[in-house]
């Protein structure tokens, strides 16, 4: 008895008092349940990814932005400088499509667009998306490389355009004709994107007779290098006020995923709408080289150049050094600074630092 006694006592002590081993066995019970709960959730949605297929991917990234600037005119600060939703896929072997709305600031939607892919010579894009102009506009900002980019693609791509479009993030409205030509071993030797359209910016309708027609076209003498030019020619302002856009660009791009050199002059001729005192000339021209210096460690350097009036006394000049860190492929941590020579300023130089985070999902 005395022995059966000591057992009882020894078992309490080494396992707790009833309470706990009541409250234990509970809280056990409790995760087990959110654990079986948690593999049905994960079942479905396994099972509906499995039937959805690649008929429906859904994406986005998250930019975060911390900035300084020496100049008086920008007070710096933090902000949430883009949050995208993007949700693409196909809905037959021949056709995909995309779409992208951006949620910083107003909400708004960015790409809308079906591709029909069925020969690699002949392909046909419709809708709301990116305009074949210029090499460095259909580079998202994820992989640019450095805060912002060119002043000659930002005024004269339509991202926020001399012009006096809206910011429009090198979009319109319209149809592209596009493909790639004479197989090569490891590549084709000819590529065009060639397309018809509003000319009035994304998420608007024409407001005149007229139709902007662009084009890019490119021979690739090795893989992953693009030698050629692209042209715009347009109107843009209400039926009866309309001013010209004709452009031209010519340029370089080799891009293999580790290493980037692209440069480009793009010209431009009209005046601004509602401008009559502005100049009818503009060009631009940028430098761009990228390159690991280490593991998951990009750099990348920029010279880059603006005249709003084709004048050397309207240039502005910037010269950037960007470190890219991808502490995972979701993950990217950027450092950029650049130093402006800026003629049209009261402060004719200044500098500017700017961090940025990606956080893709």
């Amino acid at each position: 008895m005395k022995r059966k006694c000591l057992g009882i006592l020894a078992f309490i002590l080494l396992a707790g008092s009833p309470s706990t081993v009541v409250a234990q066995t509970t809280e056990e019970n409790i995760a087990a349940k959110d654990s079986v709960k948690e593999s049905k959730w994960s079942a479905k949605l396994d099972k509906i990814q499995e039937k959805v297929g690649d008929h429906l991917k859904i994406s986005g990234f998250i930019l975060g932005r911390a900035q300084y600037c020496s100049a008086k005119t920008n007070y710096g600060g933090f902000d949430i400088r883009m949050l995208r939703f993007i949700g693409s896929g196909s809905i037959t072997k021949d056709f995909d499509y995309r779409f992208q709305m951006e949620f910083a600031g107003s909400p708004r939607i960015l790409d809308a667009w079906l591709h029909w892919k069925k020969f690699s010579f002949f392909q046909i894009r419709a809708g709301q998306q990116k305009r074949p102009f210029v090499y460095e506009n259909p580079w998202s900002p994820v992989t640019l490389g450095m805060s912002e980019y060119s002043q000659a693609t930002l005024k004269l791509a339509g991202f926020f355009d001399r012009v006096g479009e809206h910011a429009c993030g090198g979009r319109d409205v319209g149809i592209t004709f596009m493909g790639d030509l004479l197989q090569l071993p490891t590549h084709h030797l000819f590529r065009y994107e060639v397309g018809v359209y509003n000319g009035n910016g994304i998420n608007k309708t024409d407001n005149n007779n007229s139709k902007d027609v662009i084009g890019t076209f490119s021979v690739l003498p090795i893989k992953h290098l693009q030698i050629g030019g692209g042209f715009w020619v347009g109107k843009f302002g209400p039926e009866g006020e309309c001013v010209d856009r004709k452009r031209w660009t010519t340029g370089f791009k080799y891009d293999d995923k580790r290493y980037v050199l692209v440069g480009e002059y793009i010209s431009s001729r009209g005046k601004k709408y509602g401008d009559e005192t502005s100049g009818n000339k503009a060009d631009g021209w940028y430098l761009t080289a990228g390159a690991p210096v280490a593991k998951k460690l990009k750099a990348f350097v920029k010279y880059d150049v603006y005249r709003d009036d084709q004048t050397w006394r309207s240039q502005i000049s910037k010269y950037f050094v960007a470190l890219n860190w991808e502490l995972h492929k979701n993950l990217i941590l950027q450092a950029t600074y650049f130093y402006t020579d800026d003629n049209n300023l009261g402060v004719k130089n200044y500098n500017t630092a700017v961090a940025q985070m990606f956080v893709r999902f």
